[in-house]
C-alpha cells in the first residue's frame, strides 16, 4: 500500500511538471525573433534579460518584468537599449517555452 501511494504522487509530482514549461530559472540562447538575432539571455524569477543583435548588426541589452500567461507563455514589459547608448525605449516581448527551454520570442 504505501508503495502505491508512492508510485501516485510521483506520477503527480511529474505530470505537474510537465505543465509548467515556464522555468523560474533560465540562462542561455533563445530563438530569434523579428529583428533580434544572436539572443541570449537570462530568466530569473520574472525577470527576464536579453542581450541580441538588432537587425543582425547593433548590439543591444534589454531588461523585462514578465508575467505568465499560461502554463507555457509569458508576457514581458520593459526597456531595452543599444550597448553603445544611441538608442533606448520601451519593449514588449512574449516567449513561448516547451519543456523548460524557450521555443518562440515575439517583440511588441
Amino acid at each position: 500500500m504505501r508503495l502505491m501511494g508512492s508510485i501516485v504522487a510521483l506520477i503527480v509530482s511529474v505530470s505537474a511538471a510537465s505543465a509548467q514549461d515556464v522555468p523560474s530559472k533560465f540562462s542561455g540562447a533563445f530563438p530569434a525573433g523579428g529583428s533580434a538575432q544572436n539572443v541570449t539571455g537570462s530568466l530569473n524569477g520574472n525577470k527576464l534579460t536579453l542581450k541580441y543583435l538588432f537587425r543582425g548588426q547593433i548590439p543591444t541589452t534589454a531588461t523585462y518584468t514578465c508575467q505568465n500567461a499560461q502554463a507555457n507563455y509569458q508576457t514581458c514589459s520593459g526597456t531595452w537599449r543599444t550597448d553603445d547608448g544611441k538608442g533606448t525605449g520601451a519593449g514588449r516581448v512574449n516567449v513561448t517555452w516547451q519543456g523548460g527551454q524557450p521555443l518562440a520570442l515575439s517583440f511588441q
